[in-house]
């Protein structure tokens, strides 16, 4: 792994970044958030389930992870995008 920050704010600011992409970048950051939000919930509900709920809300919860995994990756794929380690218009 390099020291190289796709997310640094630098990275972000000294280039000439198209504004759709800007706005794919921005809308993916906010997606992976509410999902980071809902793992967070799922967690806290699986935690304090009781026994016969429990294995119900695992389920939830690992599906909360899968979702915010899926929202990260993509949140990933448009930060290289805009840091020039991928062509902005290549198919995601």
């Amino acid at each position: 792994m390099s020291d190289y920050d796709v997310f640094a704010p630098t990275t972000v600011l000294s280039q000439d970044v198209p504004a759709w992409l800007m706005r794919e970048y921005l809308d993916s950051y906010s997606a992976w958030r509410d999902e980071s939000a809902d793992v967070q919930g799922a967690y806290e509900r699986w935690a304090a389930s009781q026994d016969a709920d429990a294995a119900t809300a695992f389920v939830a919860y690992r599906a909360a992870l899968d979702r915010e995994e899926r929202a990260a990756i993509e949140l990933c794929g448009w930060a290289e995008r805009i840091s020039g380690r991928k062509d902005p218009h290549a198919a995601m």
